[in-house]
């Protein structure tokens, strides 16, 4: 299997290295020409079509970017860039899949990738049944594989960037 090495540093987040899977083939992502592209951006549509112009250039059929600023100890919106299907989002939040998904655990409490695939044994996260029931409805909404990576930055922003595909061997 051949894999790509990736340096992340969107929007002046901490650098996340991961090694992703390359399911499509060997493109190579250029971090300097995205994070120029996404400051050129003025609106959410022009963030949402660089974003995935680029991750799909490197395999990856869907991705997920959100982030929260953290001001007080209030709970902070989740400001959020996806390609993840509208049925599957109002789904994750009429459910509120965010209790018993791992990767949203994940991101919040590592600074490492997470690379998953829903077939992983998911009985063994503190989240147990209640993982391995969300990660069964992702599979149900045709995804399969990915990598979340958790970004933070030193403006008290927290974030992670979820890349997935459908159809991962």
């Amino acid at each position: 299997n051949e894999c790509l090495v990736v340096i992340i540093n969107c929007w002046g987040f901490s650098n996340a290295i991961a090694a992703l899977p390359i399911p499509h083939g060997p493109n190579i992502m250029n971090v300097k020409q995205l994070q120029n592209e996404l400051t050129e951006c003025k609106s959410y549509e022009e963030v949402l079509a660089v974003m995935r112009r680029t991750f799909s250039t490197i395999g990856f059929d869907y991705f997920f970017y959100g982030v929260q600023i953290l001001e007080s100890f209030k709970v902070p919106p989740l400001v959020a860039y996806s390609t993840y299907k509208e049925d599957w989002i109002a789904e994750y939040m009429v459910n509120n899949y965010a209790l018993s998904d791992p990767i949203a655990y994940h991101y919040t409490r590592y600074t490492t990738p997470l690379f998953w695939h829903v077939d992983d044994d998911w009985s063994k996260h503190p989240y147990g049944r209640n993982a391995v029931e969300f990660m069964a409805s992702v599979k149900e909404a045709g995804y399969t594989a990915g990598v979340c990576i958790p970004v933070f930055s030193r403006e008290c922003t927290r974030g992670f960037i979820n890349l997935s595909v459908n159809d991962h061997a």
